[in-house]
């Protein structure tokens, strides 16, 4: 594999890997396992573990790290005393809790047999996945496709007409930016500028709270070197509640009972009440459920399916209902309708909707832009210099939410979708969820009648496929069997 294009295929999937071998394998297969194929690959590995030894940007950074006393380095009103403070944090718990190191074993998952997939490296750094996508940006291998997939590892394509729907749609109604309506958020300008200290006792607050706050505002001054950027961020409301959507299929079910079973499962914290000895069996034995789906999702692939009628499925959510006026989102962990809580556009199953506040953004990082979209702003970030951004500390965390206002600065519609999940946290109870037999169950349940996975130690297991995905067979490595 190199570094190229294909001259035929008119879309490229770009993705981000870096740790965590069932994360990327999960991507792959709900990527390889789509209707739509004609794009190229690009595996673009963050290689390192973000200490990036020759960025100069990052000295002051560093002088935290070793306990210098480097008064540059935080803010004026931060006391002295600090230093020794700040040191004795970095040695006991780090400094980026974001930053992991490069898995080798991830190369070995990447290597599928396809053609047109080809290898990029980038340093890994305070940028994070964001930053992966400038750089990517910076090099110009986009201006040879119409439309490009940026997808984090771990990020899991929810049904196998994802890539074709959501081109047919930008392609229709002139859609040149869709973000992931999985962790949609807003957050007012004083939370933004204040991230790590907002709502915080000043006895809570470590010094590298205050330099990851300061750092938030010199990218949000990066961006303003553009006057029309400067005039949106002047506009940035100063307070309001932050709010949480997550738009991904309804895959819970339509049964009350079976939806509250599940969610109890996943508390994180003790229940009381009656039939308490019950409760506490779901939460010690909560895995039974990923061990559930995964044989409901075998069966789905026999036979035996046609003689299990349909309502009982759909009840227990392994047939998601698609009807626009019952399908149901969490919005700040409780369970709505989507028809209240958005306008949304059904496109052949896959569910789209238009965001006019600029503050609403993709947590998760995860957008499909034309070459049109690309094209402008590539423009202004070599105009005004704003790859700058990409050597300022704990960059990652203040680019989440730039993205949001992107298309209103850039002249386009923002829009968000359910095509894409990048596993984290339960909806209701917040528990992680992005280990193997968590990934494994989302893939059963959104792949139910197409795809059978399991999981073993660090990887996961492709049991089994449908006719329409039979090909999966033939492309992935060893590792995935």
């Amino acid at each position: 594999m190199k570094s190229s294009s294909s001259s035929t295929n008119r879309s490229a999937v770009v993705l981000c890997v870096h740790h965590k071998p069932w994360l990327v394998m999960s991507t792959w297969i709900t990527t390889l396992a789509q209707d739509y194929q004609d794009f190229d690959i690009y595996i673009v590995y963050n290689v390192g573990d973000g200490s990036c030894p020759d960025k100069s940007s990052y000295d002051s950074y560093r002088h935290f790290e070793e306990g210098l006393e480097t008064e540059s380095a935080l803010d004026h009103e931060i006391e002295r005393d600090s230093y020794a403070k700040y040191d004795q944090l970095a040695r006991t718990s780090g400094v980026n809790p974001k930053l992991s190191p490069f898995d080798e074993r991830v190369r070995d998952v990447c290597r599928v047999h396809r053609s047109n997939v080809f290898e990029l490296e980038f340093e890994n750094d305070h940028s994070l996945d964001s930053g992966t996508w400038y750089k990517f940006i910076r090099t110009g291998i986009w201006r040879n496709y119409d439309h490009v997939f940026f997808v984090q590892e771990g990020t899991l394509l929810t049904r196998t007409n994802v890539l074709s729907s959501t081109l047919s749609f930008m392609n229709h109604n002139n859609v040149h930016f869709i973000a992931a309506g999985h962790m949609k958020r807003r957050m007012s300008k004083r939370v933004f500028l204040n991230y790590n200290t907002y709502g915080k006792h000043s006895t809570e607050i470590e010094p590298i709270d205050y330099f990851h706050d300061r750092m938030m505002g010199e990218v949000l001054e990066v961006f303003s070197r553009d006057r029309v950027f400067k005039s949106l961020c002047d506009r940035w409301t100063m307070d309001y509640s932050g709010d949480t959507q997550h738009h991904v299929p309804d895959i819970w079910g339509s049964s009350a009972i079976w939806r509250r079973i599940r969610s109890i499962s996943d508390s994180r914290v003790p229940v009381l009440g009656r039939w308490k000895w019950l409760k506490d069996m779901l939460m010690r034995y909560r895995n039974i459920f990923p061990k559930l789906d995964s044989f409901v999702a075998r069966v789905g692939l026999t036979r035996v399916v046609d003689l299990i009628p349909k309502s009982l499925m759909s009840s227990l959510g392994y047939e998601s209902n698609v009807d626009l006026r019952d399908c149901a989102v969490y919005v700040n962990c409780l369970r709505q309708t989507l028809s209240d809580t958005v306008s949304a556009l059904d496109h052949d199953t896959v569910k789209f909707h238009c965001a006019d506040d600029m503050e609403w953004f993709g947590c998760s990082t995860n957008h499909i832009v034309s070459r049109v979209f690309l094209e402008r702003f590539s423009e202004k970030l070599e105009q005004y210099s704003m790859y700058d951004v990409l050597d300022i500390p704990f960059a990652g965390t203040a680019l989440e939410p730039m993205w949001g206002f992107l298309p209103s600065w850039l002249g386009f519609e923002k829009w968000f979708f359910d095509g894409y999940h990048r596993v984290a946290k339960n909806f209701q109870s917040l528990r992680r969820e992005d280990d193997p037999e968590g990934m494994a169950s989302y893939i059963n349940r959104y792949h139910w009648g197409n795809l059978h996975v399991d999981w073993h130690e660090d990887y996961i297991k492709l049991k089994g496929t449908s006719s329409n995905c039979a090909g999966l067979k033939n492309i992935l490595p060893n590792s995935y069997f």
